[in-house]
């Protein structure tokens, strides 16, 4: 149970593990059409929050859902990241999905690397 910055209180929470293997910048996206979600990313398990968002419009758009959250962050090769997704599930039959677009060729802030 994570208490991230952004989360909502009493929502149910799934936590993924994610291994850098190269510079760059991953936009971390969480969208469903059924469940409104929170999504929060940790430097590692323990460590320091990252980012925290409680809604995206940027997710909502790309994935076509109802609801969407996005967090963009800073790669380094062998870095683990801790992805945690909170929301707020209504039924068993309540999904969402977990997309990860990584760019091997810019930061995050949008400097291209050699």
């Amino acid at each position: 149970d994570e208490d991230a910055s952004c989360f909502a209180a009493s929502g149910s929470d799934v936590t993924f593990s994610y291994s850098a293997d190269s510079n760059g910048c991953a936009q971390v996206f969480a969208h469903s059409n059924s469940v409104d979600m929170q999504i929060a990313v940790y430097e590692s398990c323990g460590g320091l929050e990252v980012d925290c968002n409680a809604g995206s419009s940027i997710a909502i758009n790309r994935f076509g859902t109802t609801f969407g959250a996005y967090v963009p962050i800073q790669l380094s090769p062998g870095t683990e990241f801790i992805i945690s997704i909170n929301g707020l599930v209504s039924s068993e039959q309540d999904t969402l999905m977990l997309s990860i677009d990584r760019n091997d060729n810019v930061t995050c802030s949008g400097t291209i690397l050699d």
